[in-house]
């Protein structure tokens, strides 16, 4: 790599890794942030499918003297990755179009353009702001691309074998990696020419080709070895056995939700939604201008290229997830690369002294996403899990199905900053796996300890139903479940207060039957305690929750925010139902502070006001 090119890639990478720092998260976010974090930290087993090269790295990364806050630093290793990943993009779209009669002046700043331009599409910039898998996965995509095209132009075997092994690495980050691998398949194989070349010689270096991808595969080899010294997140009990690692590694609890349809139709309006933000409006014409200057130029690549988008959008618009944005990001990435391409064709036929006007397109990037991509100031995740678990009592015991505002922030805050250690939080749905009753026993023992007849009963459904077993032998399931859920509060009761989530209380209605139920906060505490005339809540540390709560960015901070304010609502409406009229004013009142257009909470409010 020349000095020059050097100095252009610290140059992206520092401008980029600014602004992100600027914007990114001060703390835990939605969703799996929190869960990662932990397992990041502690060195320990993530969800499925394991990621233990972004484990790995991740805990290496916490070592430096960054912050004293874990979840800073962490935060700064996912905007690192996405600011490396802009200087790799630059170094694509240079290699791309240097055999273009350009001057070096025209070429450095075509490329550090569409660097940019990539650096603040939306999709790319907010995998910037808090601690997740899809950061490295972004880079690791503009390596495999990077080294496989380099290997292709010079015909280097050695440049073969390290795409190869980047490849391997991104299977032990992400398996998303295999939407890159039928586009890489068809370059190796491809003629310059007409064709493709099956030769023995070629299939014989292909084969070769697998070594230093099973070498980088093996990292998956950490899992089960970590996993049997029990770590502190130890997600899957891996180390049971071949199968149980394989159903982590597979993710198979996640299949369900592929080629499922049910949100076809939208995730294909969210992708070309989202593609104007991605390229500065503008950028999109140019890229399909560089798509067809592409093909008259030099198929072979703008074969590999277009493969990969198609094969990575027709992947991910069949996945039913509400997160899809991040399963985006090679075909948006793909896309940003025939840019350049459209960018000399275009200003071909016009005058040079006009290409400065390409620098438009990051800066237009860079206006109309920053608002919506800061997240400086969002701390809806930390308050809101604050708030829930300051209004417990001592060694208290929570049930809660809420992953992405509480559940997995709390896991974080419990396991790496000591936070609330004395509480058992019982993850609802976690309890629909095999190993989660194997962790919670080993976290808190005497929990399952008097459960031992109806955690039988129930793991011997569960087996059945992971195994893919017929329905038939595990026909009782969901009775031996919620069995299994009372037990655990009835036998605890006496010796821990025990409280629920709303959500609990919405889901699953036969887990409450029989149970006194008194709003405590967010909460509510299954108890015999008399129902307090006034309604006891620290609003004083839930000012900064009601302040952010007024301008929410995103269908997760609005979904936090509904959270929240209906669970005000419904402490409301217990309290009216028992006469405390004062106490419901004061919930109703608060949920509307919450959320001002809950028009729920104000009909209730002027009613109990006339």
């Amino acid at each position: 790599m020349k000095k020059n090119d050097i100095f252009m890639v610290i140059l992206i990478c520092s401008i980029s890794l600014a602004i992100y720092i600027s914007t990114m998260s001060r703390g835990v976010s939605y969703t799996d942030s929190g869960e990662l974090a932990a397992a990041v930290a502690t060195l320990g087993i993530a969800h499925p499918t394991g990621y233990p090269l972004f484990t790995i790295v991740g805990h290496l990364w916490t070592y430096l003297p960054i912050s004293s806050s874990v979840i800073f630093e962490l935060n700064v290793f996912a905007a690192f990755l996405i600011a490396l990943s802009a200087g790799f993009v630059f170094l694509i779209a240079k290699l791309l179009i240097m055999q273009e009669k350009f001057d070096a002046l025209w070429i450095n700043l075509i490329s550090a353009t569409v660097a940019f331009t990539y650096s603040f599409a939306i999709t790319i910039w907010q995998q910037s702001t808090s601690i997740e898998v899809y950061p490295l996965q972004i880079l690791i995509f503009t390596l495999i691309i990077y080294f496989a095209i380099l290997a292709n132009k010079y015909n280097s075997f050695i440049l073969w074998l390290i795409t190869s092994f980047v490849t391997g690495l991104g299977f032990s980050n992400h398996l998303t990696t295999l939407f890159i691998i039928p586009g890489l398949f068809i370059f190796y194989f491809k003629r310059k020419e007409k064709g493709f070349d099956f030769s023995k010689q070629k299939l014989t270096t292909f084969l070769y080709l697998s070594i230093p991808f099973l070498i980088a595969l093996s990292l998956y080899i950490y899992l089960p070895l970590r996993s049997s010294t029990f770590p502190l997140v130890n997600w899957g009990w891996v180390h049971r056995g071949m199968t149980e690692f394989l159903y982590h590694v597979q993710g198979k609890q996640y299949q369900i939700w592929m080629f499922s349809g049910e949100k076809l139709g939208d995730n294909i309006s969210k992708f070309f939604g989202l593609m104007p933000l991605e390229y500065g409006y503008f950028g999109i014409f140019i890229g399909l201008a560089g798509i067809y200057k592409m093909l008259m130029q030099n198929k072979q690549i703008a074969l590999f290229l277009i493969i990969n988008f198609i094969f990575s959008f027709f992947y991910a618009v069949n996945y039913s997830i509400h997160d899809i944005d991040s399963y985006f990001s090679l075909s948006f990435i793909i896309f940003t690369l025939f840019i350049p391409f459209g960018i000399i064709f275009i200003f071909r036929k016009l005058n040079k002294n006009y290409l400065y006007l390409i620098l438009i397109l990051p800066l237009i990037n860079l206006s109309i996403n920053y608002k919506d991509v800061d997240s400086s100031h969002n701390y809806l995740v930390e308050d809101y899990t604050k708030s829930i678990a300051d209004c417990l009592d001592d060694n208290a015991i929570i049930i809660s199905a809420q992953w992405d505002y509480f559940n997995s922030s709390f896991i974080y805050y419990q396991n790496v900053e000591q936070y609330r250690t004395d509480v058992t939080v019982i993850e609802k749905e976690l309890l629909r796996r095999t190993w989660y009753p194997l962790q919670l026993a080993k976290i808190s023992p005497e929990i399952l300890v008097k459960c031992k007849p109806q955690l039988e009963l129930y793991s011997r459904d569960l087996e059945n139903f992971e195994k893919g077993a017929d329905p038939y032998t595990y026909r009782t399931i969901q009775f031996n479940y919620i069995n299994l859920i009372r037990t655990i509060i009835d036998s605890n009761l006496g010796e821990r207060p025990v409280y629920l989530t709303f959500d609990i209380i919405q889901q699953e209605p036969e887990i409450i039957k029989g149970y006194k139920l008194i709003p405590k906060g967010l909460t509510f505490k299954i108890s015999n305690e008399i129902l307090a005339d006034k309604f006891k809540f620290n609003q004083k540390n839930f000012k900064r929750f009601i302040e952010m709560a007024q301008t929410p960015k995103s269908y997760l901070d609005s979904g936090i925010v509904n959270m929240a304010s209906l669970s005000f609502l419904n402490t409301g409406r217990y309290y009216q139902a028992y006469g405390k009229l004062a106490a419901a004013i004061e919930a109703y009142s608060l949920s509307l502070r919450v959320k001002p257009d809950n028009y729920m909470a104000n009909d209730l409010l002027n009613k109990l006001k006339k």
